[in-house]
């Protein structure tokens, strides 16, 4: 099977081509891929260098004219219209079933990746047969386990806490927090029962019959993150969960989610562009370089391990490790 792909970044997409289960596919000779940079085919050479990406002064669009060049260029030496497919959001998910359905139907795929800059709407209109989208995760390679089981979508041993709280303000906190037990029919005598112990030993058992305008932006925190522990998953995945906060409320706050975490025993992997709060929450710190995102280094917290947040800022190994992670993150690169 081929592939082309169109694309104003080939670099990137190269890279991201070799690290997926595509680019394996393609050493073992199953498939090959090219991938063709859109602005080698506009006519005012003078434009491609001069007004990146290309179109103008109208934005970073991959306008129809080169676009069509491009791809009536990869047909004329196939000898035929090539099924062609624009990676767009609004397309289907493109999951394992769909590319077995591909694979069986087509021998040559034409990709055009326009997820950042964006397509001429006229080239979608003529050239387009069908829109696909990456979904919000695509799995490139390996596996994904939580306790030896396989993790292939939304799974109640991995909860999920976002950068807002999401509490629904026409709702209690008691309806809050066990919103998702009775989304998943698990409201169970026991279930609540281990919610009310949470809302107990985190200091908010007085406020289940409020609404959340009523409490502070460390409270609601709070409830957030019972809500998320309520069904009792193995992960905690948190997605930057105090950049709402103010300083000093986002230092109280994530003392707080550091020890609930810890004494409920929950793993946690905390996504933040916060070098401090990684260090003075976090037994390992991985950094990730620009995109395609890949891990970079890895930092062991080892002498830092055990001590509460606010504790850690105090010690020398503090200074050190941030100031090792500072220098790895390529902020002035370029």
């Amino acid at each position: 099977m081929r592939i082309d792909i169109l694309t104003l970044f080939p670099d990137a997409v190269d890279a991201m081509m070799h690290a997926s289960i595509l680019g394996r596919a393609q050493e073992r000779g199953y498939i090959t891929i090219r991938t063709h940079q859109i602005r080698n085919f506009t006519t005012n050479k003078q434009m491609q260098v001069d007004d990146y990406p290309y179109g103008g002064g109208r934005g970073a669009v991959m306008q129809a004219d080169p676009l069509y060049r491009c791809w009536q260029h990869i047909c004329d030496e196939a000898g035929e219209r090539v099924h062609t497919i624009y990676m767009s959001p609004c397309g289907r998910v493109l999951t394992q079933q769909v590319a077995r359905e591909l694979k069986a139907q087509y021998d040559h795929l034409i990709l055009v990746c326009g997820h950042y800059e964006g397509v001429d709407e006229r080239f979608i209109e003529e050239c387009v047969d069908e829109e696909i989208s990456l979904g919000d995760f695509v799995l490139t390679g390996g596996e994904i386990a939580v306790d030896g089981e396989a993790v292939r979508g939304p799974s109640p041993r991995v909860g999920f806490m976002p950068q807002q709280d999401q509490l629904f303000p026409w709702r209690s906190i008691w309806d809050n927090v066990t919103l998702g037990l009775a989304v998943r029919g698990e409201n169970t005598p026991e279930n609540r029962q281990r919610v009310r112990g949470l809302l107990d030993r985190y200091g908010l058992a007085a406020f289940g019959d409020k609404r959340p305008g009523q409490l502070s932006g460390g409270m609601r925190q709070r409830c957030a993150l019972i809500r998320t522990l309520a069904p009792d998953p193995r992960i905690l995945l948190l997605d930057e969960p105090f950049s709402a906060l103010d300083y000093q409320t986002r230092l109280s706050v994530s003392a707080d989610i550091y020890r609930i975490i810890r004494q409920e025993g929950k793993t946690a992997l905390l996504v933040t562009h916060d070098i401090s709060e990684a260090i003075s929450m976090s037994d390992r710190v991985a950094v990730l370089t620009r995109r395609p995102a890949r891990v970079k280094a890895v930092h062991d917290m080892g002498p830092l391990r055990g001590l509460p947040p606010m504790e850690r800022r105090d010690t020398p190994e503090f200074h050190t490790f941030f100031n090792a992670i500072w220098k790895e993150l390529e902020l002035h690169d370029g």
